[in-house]
């Protein structure tokens, strides 16, 4: 949508006004409904039917006016409630003594960290970690699926297809690896191949796709143990490409790994210390709820 000719637009940040909590999780709906009533969940077009996925809610409650969107970088069902500042901390305690008595958890940055980076065979990438201006939409992995470049105009397009003309090779990918790795360089063979952007410890992996790092590290080879994962933006595709020229993700009905070390740089580039070790692929981590129907979730 663009600004028509003579047409006036007024944009007010409302920020300092409302407070943001994420509720996520198959219980969400539940909490939701139990707290603010099942209609801040309806379809705002067809009230029959659930909210659709990343589709907003402008509500208004005892005087207030609150924003539920059907969103979270979490790759779980769930909801972003945007609070009045006024009730904000009557909500709050409302959320969380809720959540508690349904099992749940109240969890900071770092928990959403792990549940974007293992979303589905590729990640949830972020502003400011794995988008800047030098890394953009047409570098991720579902930019087809998501743009049509087709269409005749729209916001943005112009610049996209500035960055499409000047030719696309950067590809980003998923890592697992035995430590911790953000902001180093991803090597193959002694030669770097591009940078990780975001990397965090997670309880979600399997034990096969631990051993499979080939670590030394004891938390990393116990049963009940831990490894990182990450996001990295490599130069090029280290995978083979079938005749379609898209990667070659699965061998034998196995996940295609590759090896790679993850050094520190100093100043000029070079790799400094020990490697980390781990592996780049496309297997993914946990698999994506967050699109699903809320039928799903609606009456557990």
């Amino acid at each position: 949508m663009h600004k028509q000719d003579g047409e006036e637009v007024e944009a007010e940040d409302i920020s300092e006004a409302l407070v943001k909590v994420d509720i996520q999780g198959p219980l969400s709906y539940k909490l939701i409904k139990e707290i603010y009533g099942a209609e801040v969940l309806r379809n705002r077009i067809n009230p029959e039917k659930n909210m659709n996925f990343f589709s907003f809610n402008e509500v208004d409650l005892d005087g207030h006016k609150y924003y539920f969107s059907r969103t979270g970088y979490t790759n779980r069902w769930g909801w972003e409630i945007y609070i009045p500042v006024a009730k904000a901390e009557e909500d709050f305690k409302k959320i969380v003594s809720r959540a508690l008595e349904l099992g749940g958890l109240l969890v900071g940055l770092g928990g959403r960290d792990e549940n974007r980076i293992s979303a589905g065979a590729f990640g949830l990438p972020l502003m400011g970690q794995e988008y800047d201006p030098h890394h953009n939409p047409i570098n991720a992995p579902l930019f087809e699926a998501a743009v049509d470049m087709s269409k005749e105009d729209f916001v943005g397009k112009a610049a996209l297809q500035k960055a499409l003309d000047e030719g696309v090779s950067k590809r980003m990918y998923i890592i697992i690896s035995e430590g911790i790795v953000s902001g180093r360089g991803v090597y193959i063979v002694g030669k770097r191949i591009g940078s990780v952007t975001s990397s965090i410890n997670s309880p979600n992996l399997s034990l096969e796709q631990r051993q499979a790092i080939g670590s030394k590290r004891k938390n990393v080879n116990d049963e009940n143990g831990t490894a990182a994962i990450g996001l990295v933006w490599l130069y090029q595709s280290v995978f083979e490409q079938d005749a379609e020229g898209k990667d070659i993700s699965e061998h034998e009905g196995k996940p295609v790994r590759i090896k790679a070390e993850f050094y520190r740089e100093d100043a000029e580039g070079k790799p400094t210390g020990s490697a980390v070790i781990g592996y780049i692929t496309q297997e993914g981590i946990s698999p994506a709820t967050a699109p699903k129907a809320l039928k799903n979730i609606e009456n557990l």
